[in-house]
């Protein structure tokens, strides 16, 4: 009679397949590169040079000229830009903070700290520029009292700005009227204004 084997019992064995594929390039965008103090707005991409079975998680710093504390010169929506299995780029949003405060354009540096699921083959950041959107201070000079006593009189100058400044103000003194210069003495011909101060 001829031979013959028995299966006993299901024979399953289970192979496990390695990935070998790279993993996914992250680069960061922003659009646009400059936006106005009154509500402006850019748009902060992550995009994959290819599509990743997993979630990518790109994580953000900040440094630059504009203050890094949340809502004082601008609010970036997320710290991280999240981008879906099966899907390319991700966007957060950077909203400028308008205030009264006379000042120059200032910076934001927006960069990627970590990156998972994906990689950072070369350093990923960008610049977005905050445009002042305020005008330059007036100047009044007040003085507190109008008519002193030759002997030993004394009156004070100020003088007081409509808005603040990001930098100090620096005021020059001009003088004239029919008082001699030797009729009097005026402690200095110049009057500063520290940053922030009205």
């Amino acid at each position: 009679s001829g031979g013959g084997a028995t299966e006993s019992g299901e024979q399953v064995k289970t192979v496990t397949i390695s990935d070998d594929d790279k993993g996914p390039e992250v680069t960061l965008s922003v659009d646009p590169t400059s936006i106005t103090e009154l509500g402006g707005v850019a748009i902060l991409t992550a995009t994959l040079d290819t599509e990743s079975g997993q979630t990518v998680t790109v994580n953000l710093s900040r440094s630059g000229v504009a203050s890094p504390t949340e809502g004082v010169d601008y609010q970036l929506s997320e710290e991280v830009i999240t981008i879906p299995a099966g899907k390319t780029q991700g966007s957060v949003t950077i909203t400028a903070v308008d205030d009264l405060i006379f000042e120059s354009s200032e910076t934001v540096i927006i960069s990627v700290s970590t990156v998972k699921n994906a990689t950072e083959v070369t350093e990923q950041k960008v610049t977005i520029n905050i445009i002042d959107d305020d005008v330059p201070s007036g100047v009044t000079l007040e003085v507190d009292i109008a008519e002193i006593a030759e002997k030993g009189g004394v009156a004070t100058i100020t003088a007081k700005l409509d808005a603040s400044s990001a930098s100090p103000v620096t005021v020059s003194l001009n003088r004239n009227g029919t008082a001699k210069r030797a009729d009097y003495i005026v402690s200095n011909t110049r009057i500063t204004i520290p940053a922030g101060s009205l």
